[in-house]
């Protein structure tokens, strides 16, 4: 039978965690911008005892103790996103919202804290909680690595909710977990010109649009099945008025793989294609090529340690890789170059259903998911510090 021992630690604060979560949710921040949400987690952690400190400054970390810690890390950014969702929490601020649960994730980052707090004396080792900001493409993770938020710990894990699989189900895997990620911006000039006399022009469109064409040729014709990739053109810009041969026409885009050679190997691509039909058209081609985070491969033991724990907690049939390796990608990478460690998705559907996606205007972190991610926590907890908590 599943493990649920650890729940008394939690249900005490299970109200006061969902008024929390819901707060959170109404008032979301950008990335670096979350200093409301940071002095809310700062007096929160100052009441239970704790003494958190700024590695930087939108982000914190707390520890139950001294000496080498385990690390347990939540995300605290939004998303530039207009919420659709009508639920009485609902975004406060016009064109930003908790779209990936993030809000949930400081929760239950927060919970860990409060069930931990009155055990701090009793505790055979060093628990530190990491509130981070800036997940969201700006590098948050590297930002508090630079501040010393590593410093001191032995081995690190991750929640991220997973709204597409249903309660009780944690999704892991040793090894690559989540892709890197690397835009593209590519721009073609030319030189414009009226619209009915193309050949006193040289056109950029035309080129722009062999490009975004050619370059799915990058996957299919040069990258091996082993290795799988995603090449995305995803922004197409040129032109201001149907008559007018524009000067130059944009394409950027995004590059998702499991293997950082493999990026940069894209990355010449992508310039040597955009180079050569810029030129058949008479244009010139720039691009620029930047890999933004590396992918995220779990090492082994810890992800088989939290493989354990989810057979543990919610049944053997509860853990699962499959959709893994995943091509989003997460700044948990960087904290997994530097520590073991490892990073796991927990299922949070609603009942009836599958919840809206992560990044849709239509998404709510399901609050039944709190409790179940403490106890996860709690969990690693105690076969990090070899003890028992309840």
């Amino acid at each position: 039978m599943p493990d649920h021992r650890l729940d008394a630690l939690v249900t005490p604060h299970l109200e006061k965690l969902v008024a929390v979560r819901r707060d959170i949710h109404a008032h979301p921040e950008l990335g670096y911008e979350e200093h409301r949400t940071t002095e809310l987690l700062e007096r929160e952690l100052g009441a239970l005892g704790f003494a958190p400190k700024r590695p930087v400054e939108t982000g914190l970390i707390a520890d139950t103790g001294e000496g080498p810690a385990v690390a347990l890390r939540a995300d605290l950014d939004a998303l530039p996103l207009s919420e659709q969702t009508g639920a009485e929490h609902a975004s406060t601020v016009d064109g930003k919202m908790h779209a990936c649960g993030h809000d949930g994730h400081a929760t239950i980052l927060l919970g860990t804290a409060m069930a931990l707090a009155p055990l701090r004396d009793k505790l055979p080792g060093n628990v530190r909680f990491l509130f981070q900001p800036a997940e969201e493409g700006q590098a948050g993770a590297k930002a508090m690595i630079e501040g010393g938020a590593l410093e001191g710990v032995e081995r690190i894990f991750g929640i991220h909710n997973w709204p597409l699989l249903p309660l009780d189900k944690l999704a892991v895997k040793p090894g690559p977990l989540m892709a890197s990620a690397s835009s593209f911006h590519v721009t073609i000039r030319g030189r414009g010109g009226h619209g009915s006399m193309p050949w006193d022009a040289k056109d950029p469109i035309l080129p722009a649009c062999h490009f975004v064409t050619q370059l799915q040729s990058i996957v299919s014709r040069e990258t091996p099945h082993a290795k799988p990739a995603t090449v995305s053109a995803c922004l197409v810009q040129g032109g201001t008025a149907i008559n007018i041969i524009p000067e130059q026409a944009r394409v950027a885009g995004t590059v998702r793989t499991f293997d950082d050679a493999q990026t940069a190997a894209i990355g010449e691509a992508i310039a040597r294609i955009a180079d050569g039909v810029a030129s058949a058209g008479g244009c010139t081609a720039e691009t620029e090529f930047q890999s933004y985070y590396p992918v995220t491969v779990n090492h082994e033991a810890e992800a088989a340690l939290v493989a354990e724990v989810g057979a543990e907690l919610f049944g053997e049939g509860a853990v699962t890789d499959e959709g893994l390796p995943m091509g989003g990608a997460e700044d948990f990478s960087f904290y997994l170059q530097q520590r073991p460690g490892a990073f796991f998705f927990l299922g949070g559907g609603v009942e009836g259903g599958r919840n809206a996606p992560c990044h849709s205007a239509y998404y709510d972190f399901n609050d039944d998911l709190i409790l179940r991610g403490v106890r996860t926590y709690l969990r690693i907890v105690e076969r990090t510090l070899g003890c028992e908590l309840a």
